[in-house]
């Protein structure tokens, strides 16, 4: 596959299109016929795992729970499944699951194609946060060249004062099903028609229309980023990180991969403004304060993937070093005597021989179970109850804090738990959060005032 600045597939694309490939599997094999029915249960798992590996491999860091898909077949399976035992069903399942997301003709880069009609982007014109982002086949949609009135209408609706000579410049379309901005992905990963090698890199495809209608292609090359969980893999040259409100510094560094030396930093939109397009289009000066930020921004050097260096950073760890050694002259140095003779206190276990109080990471490979882990452990000691049906627990108060996962995501986990223990409910002592919280932004604070 061609070696691309970023990843060549849209997340909300690929997410739309494996929905649609799990329903119709369950489907498939709800209509099954008894006689074929293990046959048609096997296949149809392998090839829903095998197009989930393959998106893994275009998209990285899809957001895909394998258990809950597994879970979603087996559950349909057992309602129209007479002939097979659950324990049938449950192996058949997993097996077939576990050779196809090991596929090794999917896993190698090479043999995973894709149509490249159907690499379509569209924006909707709508109010409704949940048809902000669409995947259609192109075969099925009627693309035209913007006219006035469309570009009328996308400043009614959206509030934005894009051109039509923008969406020419960037091959942009307008659909007529459903009404849109249509980009084509293999075009808008990157726009630099003049080959620079200084880059803005813009949160969505929104920012990255409103850089080219500031005129900022005429300074640099331009990155869309879609998808913030997303690897960014960048060659030789500056990158300044146009961020929304929401993203910080550390996730940023977290999601680049160096190839070669490479200088960047990341900035935010002047005052209150979420992002570049609200900043540019409520403030005349946008562009001018934006240059100057990007004048006086300190730069940061990163390479080959493993050495990051902040010189800020690097600077305090310096002088903490030696106040560390000045404080630390001497040593004190103790006796097996007085270690037998000394008195500890009984570490209180919140779960019994697993769990005591105090500060604990829990680290895994990823789509291990970490999440369910959590989450049913944080269940248990709400209500009080055996966790993992074996271990004791002292009931209390617990805060998850889920920055990952929607409300609806949450509770449906929960229900999943509660097929296999039905007393791990959601009570008054479960207390959760989806906001993003940093601890250098207050966020100490802030958990201490609703904890404490």
């Amino acid at each position: 596959m061609e070696s691309k600045i970023f990843e060549p597939k849209v997340f909300a694309s690929l997410s739309s299109y494996l929905e649609t490939a799990l329903n119709n599997t369950l489907v498939r094999i709800s209509q099954a016929q008894k006689g074929d029915r293990n046959n048609i249960l096997s296949s149809q798992t392998y090839n829903l795992a095998s197009l989930i590996a393959g998106a893994r491999v275009i998209c990285n860091n899809l957001d895909i729970d394998d258990y809950i898909i597994k879970n979603n077949i087996i559950c349909s399976a057992k309602k129209m499944y007479e002939p097979l035992t659950d324990n049938e069903i449950q192996s058949t399942v997993v097996n077939s699951f576990n050779k196809g997301i090991n596929n090794p003709n999917i896993l190698n880069r090479d043999n995973f194609k894709f149509d490249e009609k159907m690499k379509l982007h569209i924006r909707l014109i709508d109010y409704n946060p949940s048809k902000r982002y669409i995947f259609k086949p192109y075969s099925s949609l009627s693309l035209r060249n913007s006219t006035s009135e469309d570009i009328a209408n996308i400043e009614k609706i959206i509030n934005k004062r894009f051109s039509i000579e923008t969406f020419n410049k960037l091959g942009i379309k307008i659909s007529d099903s459903p009404y849109g901005i249509v980009f084509s992905d293999s075009r808008l990963i990157t726009y630099n028609p003049s080959n620079l090698n200084k880059f803005l890199v813009l949160e969505g495809r929104t920012d990255f229309v409103t850089a080219v209608e500031m005129g900022l292609d005429n300074s640099f090359g331009l990155i869309s980023r879609f998808n913030k969980e997303q690897t960014i893999e960048l060659s030789n040259g500056t990158y300044y990180f146009l961020l929304d409100k929401d993203d910080t510094f550390d996730h940023i560094t977290t999601k680049i991969v160096a190839k070669e030396i490479i200088k960047f930093t990341c900035l935010y939109p002047a005052d209150n403004y979420k992002d570049l397009s609200d900043w540019y289009f409520k403030k005349d000066e946008a562009s001018d304060e934006l240059m100057k930020k990007i004048k006086s921004a300190e730069l940061i050097e990163k390479g080959n993937d493993s050495n990051f260096s902040n010189p800020s950073k690097i600077s305090n760890f310096s002088n903490n070093s030696n106040q560390y050694s000045k404080n630390h002259s001497s040593i004190e140095i103790f006796n097996g005597l007085e270690l037998q003779n000394k008195e500890f206190k009984e570490l209180e276990h919140l779960v019994e021989n697993i769990l005591p109080c105090g500060y604990w990471i829990l680290a895994g490979k990823p789509k291990h179970g970490k999440s369910f882990f959590a989450l049913q452990l944080l269940l248990a000691i709400s209500n009080g109850k055996m966790f993992l049906k074996h271990f004791p627990t002292i009931q209390g108060n617990v805060l998850y804090i889920s920055l990952e996962d929607s409300e609806m995501r949450i509770r449906k986990r929960a229900e999943l738990i509660q097929e296999s223990c039905p007393d791990l409910i959601l009570n008054e002592n479960f207390f959760y959060t989806i906001n993003h919280i940093t601890l250098d932004d207050n966020g100490i604070e802030l958990l201490k005032n609703e904890i404490l």
